[in-house]
């Protein structure tokens, strides 16, 4: 939905003159994917180059147009420190969006200039530009006296300066010089990534810090957990796998009782859909016995499977809490056993339940750390139970109890030990 709403806003509005969207995309994705930038991320920031174009299509410093190179390395260079403010607090959002505006200013430069023609390769520092002296002109022989820009609109063309048709590169590679153009501009782009990981360097007091904010800018934080020596290389979110035995208690309780589990235990599987939603499956065995009377007593056993959905409430790559919710199926076993072994009796339960959860994970390396969660779990619907004549009291009771268990919500406390790869 939010492509289609780009194209329908981008294909309603005026467009200014600069590569085609197509090639700001291939541009920012063939500079980005080599040093580790997610697909995921890359799309943000190719998202955000766009919008800038047509958000700030008349301003000539976007696009540097019209001379206006000072212009235009003030705005790179003010975008550049609130992305590397954002990226220090966590904000990658504002980080990538400031960012993927950088890259459109970088890339327009190679396509509205005749630095192909005129410095072709040479070093040039896009956030210290100077505008071109008075000069500098556009005349057929003497175009290539100095570094300019074509005016944009045409009509707005000085005397012998250049219009935006004269030197504009928006082709790419329908053009020789719009091909170069395309591969200094790829160039330049993944050096301007090099130069927000510098600053956002020495503004932090952390370096390793630094380096997993850094990380998590590029789309890699559940990979790069961790810096110095124990960094591994970006794989992606959805190749993050994650493993939680757990062991815990389960409550089970109503208006009429209030049991309390022997033991719960089980594992859960979870893989990464982002950086904050994740998906499990989950097998849950949990153990009780309730004393009745002197003579009997009920022996309970459950086996559940379930599906959820979690989500992480902080960037924090150590402390994660989160809330959940999901579905599960749960088949129970009551026992009426008797000291006398008389009358013993059992009764089977299977329900489809929904549950919510809540809960903390906390990494202690990249790949091990501790889970604390509460899991409220209750049936979607209940049954009434009708005792038959034929029923003994064992019958009766083991029958009765078991259905309001299994109509009854339950509340499970476990603690896991994480281990990621």
């Amino acid at each position: 939905m939010k492509k289609l709403l780009l194209f329908l806003l981008f294909t309603t509005l005026p467009k200014a003159y600069a590569f085609d969207w197509s090639l700001h995309r291939s541009v920012t994705a063939r500079a980005l994917s080599p040093i580790g930038f997610s697909i995921n991320t890359i799309d943000q920031i190719s998202d955000a180059n766009i919008y800038i174009d047509r958000q700030e299509g008349s301003n000539p410093a976007t696009h540097a147009d019209s001379e206006s190179f000072e212009a235009a390395s003030a705005l790179m260079r003010s975008r550049m420190k609130i992305a590397a403010t954002a990226i220090i607090s966590g904000d990658m959002k504002t980080a990538r969006a400031n960012f993927g505006y950088i890259t459109h200013t970088v890339q327009d430069f190679y396509a509205h200039t005749n630095y192909v023609e005129y410095m072709p390769g040479k070093p040039i520092d896009l956030l210290n530009l100077t505008n071109p002296a008075s000069y500098v002109t556009c005349s057929a022989k003497n175009m290539m006296n100095g570094l300019t820009s074509g005016y944009y609109p045409d009509s707005t063309t000085p005397a012998r300066k250049c219009s935006h048709t004269t030197l504009n590169k928006d082709a790419g590679d329908a053009t020789l010089a719009g091909a170069k153009a395309l591969k200094y501009a790829e160039r330049a782009t993944a050096e301007m990534y090099g130069v927000l990981e510098q600053q956002v360097i020495s503004m932090s007091a952390d370096q390793e810090k630094a380096n997993i904010l850094l990380a998590r800018f590029r789309g890699e934080d559940r990979q790069y957990l961790f810096a110095n020596n124990d960094v591994v290389s970006y794989t992606g979110y959805n190749e993050t796998f994650k493993i939680t035995p757990f062991v815990g208690m389960t409550q089970y309780s109503s208006n009429k009782f209030d049991y309390e589990s022997t033991y719960t235990a089980g594992i859960r599987a979870e893989t990464r859909i982002n950086e904050r939603f994740v998906t499990g499956f989950g097998l849950t065995i949990s153990s009780m016995t309730i004393k009745e009377e002197v003579i009997s007593q009920f022996d309970y056993s459950s086996y559940g499977v379930d599906l959820y959905t979690k989500i992480y409430l902080l960037s924090d790559l150590r402390f994660q809490p989160y809330i959940g919710a999901g579905a599960g199926y749960l088949k129970s076993n009551l026992k009426h056993t008797s000291y006398m072994q008389v009358n013993d009796n059992d009764s089977d339960m299977n329900t489809l339940n929904g549950e919510v959860m809540g809960g903390i994970d906390l990494m202690f390396t990249r790949g091990i750390g501790f889970n604390f969660e509460a899991r409220y779990v209750r049936p979607f619907s209940t049954s009434s139970y009708t005792p038959t004549y034929a029923q003994t009291y064992s019958q009766y009771s083991t029958e009765k109890l078991a259905h309001d268990i299994g109509n009854s919500g339950h509340l499970v406390f476990a603690t896991g030990m994480i281990v990621s790869f």
